[in-house]
């Protein structure tokens, strides 16, 4: 085999609590997080120059060292010692710098790639060890689905899988840095904090009903960054405001933002606030999605 192709999903936060911050400068995190099937498809081919080289789609995203797939695929490389290089083509969907850590998920979408296309055997639990040198949604997303994310997000904690959702999101269109955020936070800007295990004690309990389930779930999310970064985005606001006047059971920040999810239960529900918010708030981007239980896809 010399080529593979992988659909890598984005993520939300069903639940993100920012807590104290650590003597290594990252901040103590519990985080609830969801695959939805909005994804990046990722091409890796191999190459006789022992070489990683990236493109991607949209201009906006760096394709030298500063890139999570380009960073990837060197450490496995190195660790392995590949003689081979790599070409990597990006098509992005998942909006960048929004929240919905797309550049984590081309990372962990490279790791799961090389696996298969060298045959290397690594699980993936090792996948999440090469993952946690990348950033802390990186292991996350190796496997996707729902999980309790803690420490500074490397440690992972698979969760039953959280009721069906159809989801919508909004973006402003603009990009907000979670660095920013985090200071914002720090200068006194978060919410409370959530109550993470009640969510993750819903997931498990389910409901008599599906319907019943997703209630419940939807009832206890919850994010202490939503403040902070409506501080620096006041559009997220709008969009917040604007989802849950247009029928979303629940409407949360996605990380430190900018993008804002709304959860229905039905596609119905969802296709119509999409397509009435299309036309009451043209400037910002609405796209339609769903979680799904699984995060990589090799084709």
């Amino acid at each position: 085999m010399d080529r593979v192709t992988i659909d890598v999903s984005g993520k939300i936060n069903l639940a993100l609590d920012i807590c104290e911050k650590r003597a290594d400068g990252y901040h103590e995190l519990r985080s609830v997080m969801q695959s939805v099937g909005l994804s990046d498809r990722i091409t890796i081919e191999k190459t006789e120059e022992p070489a990683v080289k990236v493109s991607c789609t949209d201009p906006a995203v760096p394709c030298d060292e500063r890139n999570l797939a380009h960073r990837a695929a060197s450490i496995l490389r190195e660790a392995c010692g590949l003689r081979e290089g790599v070409r990597i083509s990006i098509e992005k969907a998942i909006p960048v710098a929004g929240g919905m850590a797309g550049g984590s998920a081309d990372g962990a979408g490279v790791l799961a790639g090389m696996n298969a296309l060298f045959s290397l055997g690594f699980s993936e639990d090792e996948l999440r060890s090469f993952a946690s040198l990348l950033g802390s949604d990186v292991p996350f997303l190796v496997s996707g689905g729902t999980a309790l994310a803690l420490g500074r997000g490397e440690i992972i904690r698979i969760l039953p899988d959280a009721p069906k959702y159809a989801v919508l999101l909004g973006n402003p269109g603009t990009h907000l840095s979670t660095p920013e955020v985090f200071r914002a936070i720090d200068e006194g800007n978060a919410d409370g904090h959530p109550d993470v295990e009640a969510l993750v004690s819903a997931i498990f309990a389910g409901g008599r009903t599906k319907r019943e389930a997703a209630e419940n779930v939807a009832g206890k999310l919850g994010n202490n960054m939503e403040r902070a970064a409506v501080k620096l985005e006041p559009k997220i606001g709008s969009i917040r405001g604007a989802l849950k006047e247009n029928g979303a059971r629940s409407v949360l920040l996605s990380g430190s933002g900018p993008t804002v999810f709304g959860l229905f239960f039905t596609k119905k529900e969802r296709n119509e606030a999409a397509k009435t918010l299309r036309k009451t708030c043209p400037d910002f981007q609405w796209i339609e999605t769903e979680t799904v239980t699984r995060g990589i896809r090799i084709r």
